[in-house]
């Protein structure tokens, strides 16, 4: 407010702005998100426009915002069509996988399809990776990856460089979630030091090992964007 922070807060929320009297007040919102899923490490999402209005505001009363984003012009994307499972499955198994990704519509979190990938006591494990990879012509500073995912069973994600499975890098393990969830995975780290000739490829896996009992985890709406 004004140019001076207020604070990092859950919408919806009252935010208490100490200002004595009437005050024309120049207020910015700033969308936020948990980077990595993990709620200590909040941050501004570099990728979102931020919400700019001016309010009068009035010692003691309350003024309701309903601010709106969208993704910033310069935000670019990859895999964005191919990640809504509408028009075929992104993903393929290894030679490591036990299972096999497959689409269905009984589990959707926005279209008509997702992509489901199971395990149980006969098929204990999967790893699959996207079937295209993607490059970088420029050096961006953040790259995320975004999706939507519900699942029964914990699983983790990596990326694969060149694609060699030998040369894979796992990023985070994710816990299962009994609804929808979104989430912004930051894989700069990962991407960024290593962009020079390079291609990159996601993978998911789970296994048995790793679970109490078999499950299904769906995925919906991946991108990577940079």
């Amino acid at each position: 407010v004004n140019g001076i922070f207020i604070g990092a807060f859950e919408t919806p929320s009252k935010i208490p702005v100490l200002e004595l009297g009437e005050i024309i007040s120049d207020i910015r919102i700033s969308p936020g998100i948990q980077e990595n899923g993990i709620s200590g490490s909040r941050m501004i999402y570099p990728f979102y426009n931020f919400y700019d209005t001016t309010e009068s505001l009035h010692k003691g009363e309350t003024t309701t915002i309903y601010p709106e984003t969208s993704y910033k012009e310069e935000a670019n994307f990859k895999l964005l069509t191919q990640g809504t499972f509408e028009l075929g499955n992104m993903l393929q198994e290894t030679e490591n996988s036990d299972t096999i990704p497959f689409t269905q519509s009984e589990e959707v979190y926005q279209g008509l399809k997702s992509c489901a990938l199971c395990i149980d006591e006969t098929n204990d494990s999967f790893q699959v990776i996207t079937i295209d990879g993607f490059s970088f012509e420029n050096f961006p500073e953040y790259v995320f990856l975004e999706m939507n995912f519900k699942s029964s069973i914990n699983f983790k994600i990596g990326l694969v460089k060149n694609e060699d499975l030998q040369n894979k890098a796992e990023h985070m393990q994710i816990f299962k979630s009994e609804n929808w969830k979104k989430i912004y995975i930051n894989l700069s780290q990962l991407i960024i030091p290593n962009i020079s000739n390079s291609s990159f490829q996601i993978y998911f896996e789970s296994d048995m090992l790793d679970n109490d009992s078999k499950g299904c985890l769906y995925l919906d709406n991946i991108k990577v964007v940079y």
